[in-house]
């Protein structure tokens, strides 16, 4: 399949939330403010909610998004550098992880999850945290021999050649690939010859999905990182 034989279409989320005057209070003066697609309606909201109560805001948007506050799920976001902090609008945690590790400013990123209606700081002791695991996983990597190779075949996260890239990198070591359009997980159980996986697919899989993978994950930019 092309990409010109896709229709994407937008939507957005309908149910009723709430942003308390609470968290409002959290936040420092100059706001830099983004979102996920589902989510620019209330991003919108928020928007108006901060200026009434004093705050600076300004609209974060990807190098390939099409809204003012969209950021994409792997395109690289950088906060204006205006910004005392940043407020992330969207459910799991790829891409407030996303914003906090590429942010060229040393700002903390608030997130605002519409759908289980939680408001926390992606700080730097929760950034840490998720170094360490990267850490954690780039070591299992290396001490691995038998890797199971995760490619989706799904239009724009297809990375077929960048899997087969893998032996030359790492010689000493056996990859297998795993293609699919769809990755399900419980599947994976079944390649149990395997010591580690590592992802060419979306890049959540390591953040938001890593507890349904039986064994440790590496994200394929994290590894090839190494070798550069």
């Amino acid at each position: 399949m092309s990409m010109k034989d896709v229709l994407f279409v937008e939507a957005r989320y309908k149910r009723k939330t709430c942003f308390k005057a609470a968290w409002v209070r959290r936040l420092p003066k100059r706001i830099g403010l983004a979102a996920t697609l589902q989510f620019i309606g209330i991003c919108r909201e928020v928007k108006a909610l901060l200026k009434a109560n004093g705050r600076e805001v300004s609209l974060i948007r990807g190098s390939k998004s099409c809204h003012d506050c969209q950021v994409l799920g792997c395109d690289l976001v950088m906060p204006t550098p205006e910004a005392d902090a940043i407020l992330f609008i969207g459910d799991g945690e790829f891409h407030a992880m996303a914003i906090a590790l590429k942010s060229r400013c040393d700002v903390d990123v608030y997130v605002f999850n519409p759908v289980s209606a939680r408001f926390f700081c992606y700080d730097k002791a929760r950034l840490d945290r998720v170094k360490r695991r990267r850490r954690g996983a780039i070591m299992r990597f290396l001490s691995s021999k038998r890797l199971g190779v995760l490619v989706s075949t799904k239009p724009g996260q297809c990375r077929l050649k960048d899997a087969l890239k893998l032996k030359s990198m790492f010689p000493d070591k056996d990859f297998f690939i795993l293609l699919s359009d769809t990755i399900d997980f419980s599947e994976l159980q079944n390649f149990t010859f395997t010591d580690c996986f590592v992802n060419t697919a979306c890049p959540r899989i390591t953040t938001d999905d890593r507890a349904l993978l039986p064994r440790a994950v590496v994200d394929y930019d994290d590894i090839s990182m190494k070798t550069a």
